[in-house]
């Protein structure tokens, strides 16, 4: 329905992704089905960002589900929270839980680690940094904490 809906308002090729990608993540946790589904993609993903960042000589912990964050980077004695998430569907909720995990950690830094930053992720994430939080591809993570 709304394949037909967009072509027939005749809107540009960038406004028809946008509007799909918005209905895509509005519409990922609609039903039970979905809701596990995307958990788990979560737990995949967060698998891989661990992976790669231990490929890359970091030191981590996996926290469990009852945690705000899903990952820890270690570095000296600072601990650095991350939440790794396939697609952000509730930016306040997620930068609320970052803010806390980071409190709880004593950590000037935190990070939402995405697969790839979009227009919106970029928008939402100038308003976490001033908070020491950043939202950024997983694959930008080493270089941010390497010379962060």
């Amino acid at each position: 329905t709304l394949g037909r809906i967009l072509a027939e308002l005749n809107l540009s090729p960038q406004a028809h992704d946008e509007l799909n990608a918005l209905h895509q993540v509005e519409s990922s946790l609609s039903t039970r089905s979905k809701r596990e589904d995307f958990q788990r993609l979560k737990n995949e993903f967060v698998q891989q960002v661990g992976s790669y960042l231990l490929g890359k000589g970091f030191e981590l912990s996996y926290l469990s589900v009852h945690e705000e964050a899903d990952l820890i980077v270690r570095q000296k004695n600072n601990r650095i929270p991350l939440i790794a998430m396939p697609m952000v569907h509730d930016y306040s909720k997620i930068f609320g839980a970052l803010l806390f995990a980071m409190a709880e950690f004593s950590s000037p830094d935190g990070f939402i680690c995405l697969p790839k930053t979009k227009g919106l992720d970029r928008k939402k994430g100038l308003i976490m940094e001033k908070h020491g939080a950043k939202a950024l591809s997983y694959k930008n993570l080493p270089k941010v904490l390497f010379h962060g």
